[in-house]
């Protein structure tokens, strides 16, 4: 039998000196209150770690990035551990990698996190990982004053709610896809939104003591109430939904729409048509993915596509001239000392450029065959661009602007999603088709990858030839 002795210790002092009297239903009303504000301090503090993918599947553990730069575990490397497997004989240490650990090592909690490691063996696998952080290697480019004792990958913090699924994934500096969209869930009671929807939500009440998300044995406290909207798609339109009394769990992996909720308003879900309809109304459609049903997604930035490992390039002067952008040759000559990873094959960069040469030129002649065709008609040729604001009331957050190059006369819509903008710009030229009978022979852009391949499919059959601007100049 366990006791609490932080609770007990009090009652018990009382009662030796007679200044209480002990009445049990009392106690155990009072026990179970101080118990569970004392679960809520602990759990939020509790991290921990779950390795698996979007389906529950156990994924491999990846070494993290090295003292020396490399991905590899500290066993295995060549300057850490002289007796690392595959380690050559005649192994000859770079000396300004050398030098870079050897800086590192001068804190204590790095070289005392390398020793054990070194002192272990073997690679930590999931079954030997543990809240405390023992045997865990930390990042290298971490300051010496930052904690490094979580899980070498990073670790999470408990995701708890009440669901039919448990989400799990291995935590990035960037957010993922299941933190950026909303999921229809069947199993969760209550609806649940994280902290990248809280531009969006509006807090209506605060939370209490006891008030948390559960997930199996894992809770943690629900910050506040309120509402929120979700962009949702009833076919091609764009609908908002406001969802009621919102939980709202700033570190929730997940932003999830409560069908047992949706059901108490008599909104239920088809999965087969895929689907949320009230009577035989459809309220909006919903898009599977990862054997879950969205009514709202945003793909995240792949991994392979944010992270990469720095590596050691030997290219021409000339060469990283032109990488860097034509920058001048003082700027190329401190590279070497200022860039990791930068390497110069030769150490003459030639006087002459031809970019640099023509970017500089005080008066360029052009000898163009083909002059842009001009008339004096207004709307003859117009031009277009995409601005993105602030989200309002209503949940717009982009700005279709369209301009006659002739009288400067502005066509502006807003939107709440960016791909609206393709209908937005045919409606506006046929606007001016009809209100002003002008004819558009011209549709000036900025290479705006919004507009999509059916956008440009339609403009050529009305006669409008797209001409695009040259790169990082106004359309």
């Amino acid at each position: 039998m366990q006791h609490d002795s932080e609770y007990a210790s009090p009652i018990l002092r009382e009662l030796r000196l007679g200044t209480k009297t002990l009445d049990v239903s009392d106690v155990i009303v009072d026990y179970r209150e101080h118990a569970r504000q004392k679960q809520a301090l602990t759990t939020n503090k509790t991290r921990a770690t779950f390795a698996a993918t979007l389906r529950g599947e156990e994924q491999p553990q990846k070494p993290p990035k090295c003292l020396c730069g490399l991905p590899h575990w500290y066993i295995h490397c060549f300057y850490l551990n002289q007796n690392a497997p595959d380690r050559p004989t005649d192994f000859k240490p770079n000396k300004k990698v050398q030098d870079k650990i050897l800086k590192l090592m001068k804190n204590d909690k790095i070289k005392a996190q390398v020793e054990t490691a070194l002192k272990r063996g073997s690679p930590p696998t999931p079954h030997t990982q543990g809240n405390k952080g023992k045997g865990k290697e930390p990042k290298p480019d971490a300051p010496a004053s930052e904690d490094n004792s979580d899980d070498e990958q990073g670790s999470i913090k408990s995701f708890p709610a009440i669901i039919a699924q448990s989400f799990a994934t291995q935590r990035d500096s960037r957010p993922t896809t299941l933190e950026l969209s909303w999921i229809a869930d069947t199993g969760t009671t209550h609806h649940v939104c994280n902290r990248y929807m809280r531009k969006r939500f509006t807090k209506t009440r605060n939370a209490g003591l006891d008030d948390f998300v559960i997930c199996g044995n894992t809770r943690v406290p629900i910050k506040s109430f309120g509402n929120v909207t979700v962009n949702a798609r009833n076919g091609k339109k764009s609908k908002v939904i406001t969802l009621r009394d919102v939980a709202y769990v700033p570190s929730f992996i997940g932003n999830l729409i409560s069908i047992a909720k949706c059901n108490e308003k008599g909104v239920h879900m088809d999965t087969k048509s895929l689907r949320l309809y009230k009577d035989n109304t459809i309220v909006c459609v919903l898009v599977p993915s990862e054997g879950q049903f969205f009514l709202e997604l945003h793909q995240a930035e792949s991994s392979s596509a944010i992270t990469s490992a720095a590596t050691i390039r030997s290219l021409p002067a000339e060469q990283w001239h032109r990488v860097f952008a034509y920058a001048n040759h003082h700027a190329i000559k401190a590279l070497p000392m200022t860039v990791t990873g930068v390497e110069f094959t030769n150490d003459i960069m030639s006087t002459h450029c031809d970019v640099c040469a023509r970017a500089k030129a005080y008066q360029l002649i052009v000898r163009d065959s083909s002059p842009e065709e001009d008339r004096n008609e207004p709307f003859f040729r117009v031009s277009s661009d995409l601005i993105q604001m602030t989200p309002a009331y209503n949940q717009h957050e982009w700005i279709t602007h369209v301009e006659c190059t002739k009288s400067n006369y502005v066509f502006t819509r807003t939107h709440m999603l960016k791909s609206d903008c393709n209908t937005l710009i045919l409606d506006i030229l046929s606007m001016i088709e009809r209100r002003f009978d002008a004819l558009t022979a011209f549709f000036r852009t900025d290479s705006e990858r919004s507009l999509n391949t059916a956008f440009k499919a339609k403009l050529k059959r009305r006669g409008i030839t797209i001409e695009v601007s040259a790169p990082y100049t106004p359309a």
